[in-house]
């Protein structure tokens, strides 16, 4: 499949598209989550906009086409390759750090399920030494607090965009000193609507409060989770 034009108005970004999924999902990404795109667009100049769960890299295109500093975390290996290429693609691979890793509550060495092979896919399960799916391997885990400060970046205030398919509340408990901090100063990540309570309450006991939620698109709800936006209270 060819090389196309991601839907961002504001600047011409490419992804190399490779089967029909990844072109359905991550083509179409800024129409897909316009929140994110408001998040991202919204965010002062030089905060260091982390892109946990990246997939093959909209968000972080997106964020590195505004200017911003990026950290792209992205766990499958496949979509690991995509993102860098989707980089390279648009001659912005030296515009951010891409890190092949998971980030959850504890640090270490875990197992990860694969859904699906192909690249854009995404559902993959962090955790436990059960087979889940038909291809599992284990991978490098951080935690947010080990880390934050680590990459070479600028020491500018952080922005987290989390989502990982139901390992959010982890990675939030992985950055519980952080949150606790000024390093940070905007949370968007999607909960799952039977954990949202859970990942708001947790930020709501260190300070944080939620600005904006969003779990419908074209009026239509998406079922299943909604993207909370949290601040300082």
């Amino acid at each position: 499949m060819p090389i196309k034009t991601l839907d961002y108005p504001r600047a011409k970004l490419e992804i190399d598209i490779t089967n029909e999924q990844e072109e359905r999902l991550r083509l179409f990404s800024c129409a897909k989550e316009p929140w994110t795109i408001n998040f991202i667009e919204g965010l002062p100049e030089g905060t260091v906009f982390w892109d946990i769960g990246a997939n093959v890299g909209a968000y972080t295109l997106v964020a590195v086409s505004r200017g911003l500093p990026v950290v792209a975390i992205e766990p499958a290996f496949f979509n690991y390759f995509a993102l860098c290429k989707n980089l390279a693609l648009n001659n912005m691979l030296d515009k951010a750090v891409a890190i092949c890793a998971a980030l959850g509550d504890k640090a270490g060495f875990d197992w990860f399920h694969y859904q699906d092979m192909r690249m854009g896919s995404a559902s993959h399960i962090l955790g436990g030494s059960r087979k889940i799916t038909h291809h599992q391997q284990v991978i490098p885990v951080f935690i947010l607090d080990q880390i934050l400060l680590q990459v070479p970046v600028p020491l500018n205030p952080r922005a987290l965009k989390i989502d990982v398919d139901g390992g959010e509340l982890g990675v939030l408990r992985g950055a519980t000193e952080s949150l606790k901090g000024d390093a940070i100063i905007r949370i968007l990540t999607e909960m799952p609507l039977e954990e949202e309570k859970e990942i708001a309450g947790f930020l709501n006991n260190l300070g944080w409060q939620m600005v904006g939620r969003y779990d419908e698109r074209n009026g239509q709800k998406i079922g299943g989770v909604a993207y909370g936006e949290f601040a300082r209270a």
